[in-house]
């Protein structure tokens, strides 16, 4: 019955103008963060906010980068703190709250990220970040570095035509996948940051969860258009209806120092204007053309049919990110596919760490590769008519134990 509302809702909300309403909700902690040992700062975690976003209206038309936060502490809050009055009681590591793994904090306030009317053709981008705050001398508050290069950055003529362009090559069937999402490091995000947060070897520091060993920050972006905005308002992600999960791991990125997972919840509404109904759908793609071929004996098959639209070529470069359980990000991930039938595992520095071999049939990629160290993964997916490939990965020879991952054609 879920699967025919979200369908009905993809069929219904074909680029119709209405109101977005993007509520910043509240948090997950998977996964608390390495805190300072004498709990100076508060009982376990504390954790503050940062979420930008614009509003792009047409192709070459520049919209001003909106957003903010910080204003509040979540974690422990206790009168004798310095910074008692922008604190808000979240948690349960203590009578006067404090973040521990497992606690899960719907907020009881409104918060808007956005709100306000899109049309048909407008482009949504949000970047949200979650951060762990530990008060110390050497670092007290985020890097004003960072706020000052995001608003520059997502405020730029550049910045929002790569987003549309990715946008408009977005595969997401508003059942399985988080292909809404977009690792900051394909629009140039990413680069902007390097070297934006001053190390700490060995201290605690506020700084963003989703940081990798070598203390730069892998973002996140949210694009939506209205279409993608009324299924994500009708979508159950396991947190209620709306409410989309935005996860940052440490973990998964290598970084075993800080060790904080945290995912961010944002609610999605979309009310569509019912003044402007929606277009017609697009029409149906083109099915591939049959040529019936003359049979020269009644003794052979009566009709012979011949195919002429060809499968996508899969041997070439690939890149993408992968995750762990339902999760398709943010670690980066490449394969090259060569014509052979060989396949390596390609890193962000385009090294070989891992060679293999791969199948293709029908647009069903199936394969496994190998470590040095004699570790063997394996993989499948499925190639779409966008060129994008949305797969499986496991150990050893299960190719779905493991997680999910999403690549595009370099």
């Amino acid at each position: 019955m879920l699967t025919f509302l979200i369908l009905t809702a993809f069929v219904n909300a074909r680029s119709q103008s209405g109101v977005l309403k993007v509520k910043q909700f509240g948090y997950v902690c998977h996964q608390q963060t390495a805190d300072d040992i004498l709990g100076m700062d508060g009982i376990s975690d504390e954790v503050i906010f940062f979420n930008y976003s614009f509003v792009s209206t047409g192709n070459n038309t520049l919209a001003p980068a909106r957003g903010g936060g910080g204003n509040f502490i979540y974690g422990e809050k206790a009168t004798l703190m310095k910074d008692w009055n922008i604190r808000k009681k979240t948690g349960t590591a203590s009578i006067n709250g404090g973040i521990k793994t497992g606690d899960r904090e719907y907020f009881d306030f409104i918060s808007y990220v956005i709100d306000q009317v899109i049309g048909p053709d407008d482009v949504v981008c949000i970047a949200p970040s979650i951060w762990e705050y530990d008060n110390t001398t050497e670092y007290t508050r985020p890097s004003i570095e960072f706020i000052n290069k995001t608003k520059a950055t997502l405020g730029s003529i550049f910045f929002q035509q790569q987003v549309r362009s990715q946008l408009a090559g977005l595969n997401y069937n508003g059942i399985d996948n988080y292909n809404f999402l977009i690792p900051g490091r394909y629009i140039d995000l990413d680069n902007q940051y390097a070297n934006v947060f001053k190390p700490f070897p060995g201290l605690q520091h506020t700084r963003p969860i989703g940081m990798m060993p070598n203390n730069e920050f892998s973002s996140q972006v949210m694009v939506l258009n209205s279409r993608l905005a009324a299924l994500l308002a009708n979508k159950d992600f396991g947190y209620g209806q709306g409410i989309v999960p935005i996860l940052y791991n440490d973990v998964t990125l290598g970084n075993t120092v800080n060790h904080g997972v945290y995912s961010i919840l944002l609610k999605v509404e979309f009310t569509a204007d019912a003044t402007r109904p929606a277009p017609p759908p697009p029409p149906p793609p083109t099915q591939p053309t049959t040529t019936q071929l003359p049979v020269t004996n009644k003794n052979d098959f009566s009709i012979i049919k011949t195919t002429t639209t060809a499968q996508a070529t899969v041997a070439g470069t690939w890149v993408g990110t992968w995750g762990n359980g339902n999760d398709n990000s943010p670690n980066f991930y490449s394969f090259r596919l060569n014509a052979d039938g060989t396949m390596q595992l390609i890193d962000a520095k385009g090294n070989i760490t891992a060679s293999g071999n791969y199948s293709f049939t029908k647009n069903q990629l199936t394969g496994s590769y190998t470590y040095t160290n004699a570790d063997t993964y394996s993989f499948a997916a499925t190639i779409d008519v966008s060129n994008i490939m949305n797969g499986s990965w496991g150990q050893g020879s299960n190719s779905t134990n493991g997680g999910k991952w999403t690549m595009r054609k370099k």
